[in-house]
């Protein structure tokens, strides 16, 4: 990676070797990042308990989002964070509709989430 404690010049004062140098930094740390995670959605099927698949790895932390709209503001809200290894499994994760603690598998509600490998 590329050193960039020297002083920072203005991009068109900087020579096309600093610039593909930072290209290729910029790439190597887009790349390296996007290895580690994943993120995604899904449809939630109402059903109590569901296997999702298709990740890529076996991740060690999902949060799982939901975007609210209401007539004042609209955001993202952390509903589910999974860390248990019982529901971190090999290619994906299992999301629940059991009614007892925060659901993340509603019928018809679009969920995101951040997959950590």
């Amino acid at each position: 990676m590329g050193d960039y404690s020297q002083q920072i010049l203005p991009i068109n004062e900087l020579t096309i070797e600093q610039i593909n140098s930072r290209f290729r930094d910029i790439n190597y740390l887009i790349e390296n990042v996007l290895s580690l995670i994943k993120i995604d959605s899904y449809v939630g099927d109402g059903i109590k308990s569901r296997r999702y698949t298709g990740i890529g790895f076996t991740p060690k932390l999902v949060i799982i989002f939901v975007y609210i709209v209401s007539s004042n503001v609209s955001e993202y809200h952390i509903i589910s964070i999974i860390t248990d290894s019982n529901k971190l499994i090999s290619d994906g994760f299992v999301i629940n509709n059991d009614g007892r603690n925060v659901n993340n598998n509603e019928k018809s509600v679009t969920y995101e989430y951040v997959a950590f490998k």
